[in-house]
């Protein structure tokens, strides 16, 4: 069965190291809190990994796997996540990555790989512009919509390949 989650809370700090996690609703950090994963594999988690409210989480040397409801990685309001040397595969229904309001994705040398129902990594910068995403030394393959779809944000996407994907390799609109 499913456990409800991990919460790192207001201002708190947290570190999972060489673990693994199953079947899990989600992984949140939020208001101020810092959270690492590392060395860790995840897989079947309902919700994915999110930074809300100027949280700020490091994902490194970690996989993701099996998706089921959400993003597999997403940052909110203000957050910043890095995602370094990791993979994530077989995302549903939704994006593998998301990016909103403010917030400022980091993801190198990492691959993502088999989202069937939405794209790669999707920057929305909200009604004003903002949101920011830096992708290097990364793979995004085997995605349905667009491979990054950019939205009112920023973006830097160097040495990066992106193959087999339904829509856009890359698609901007109001982005910089």
């Amino acid at each position: 069965g499913w456990i409800d989650g991990v919460y790192v809370g207001t201002n708190a700090s947290a570190t999972i190291d060489n673990a693994r996690i199953e079947n899990i609703d989600s992984i949140v950090a939020y208001d101020n809190a810092r959270l690492e994963v590392s060395n860790t594999d995840i897989a079947g988690i309902s919700d994915g990994i999110y930074a809300r409210n100027q949280a700020q989480i490091l994902i490194a040397s970690s996989t993701i796997a099996g998706t089921l409801s959400d993003h597999a990685v997403a940052a909110y309001g203000n957050s910043q996540v890095t995602i370094a040397s990791s993979t994530i595969t077989n995302t549903l229904y939704n994006d593998a990555v998301g990016v909103y309001n403010n917030a400022v994705m980091t993801i190198a040398s990492t691959t993502i790989d088999g989202v069937p129902d939405g794209s790669g990594i999707a920057v929305y910068g909200g009604s004003t512009y903002g949101g920011m995403l830096s992708v290097s030394s990364s793979t995004i393959k085997n995605v349905e919509d667009s491979g990054i779809y950019i939205y009112k944000a920023t973006s830097t996407i160097s040495n990066t390949v992106i193959k087999n994907v339904e829509d856009s390799g890359i698609y901007a609109s109001c982005a910089t």
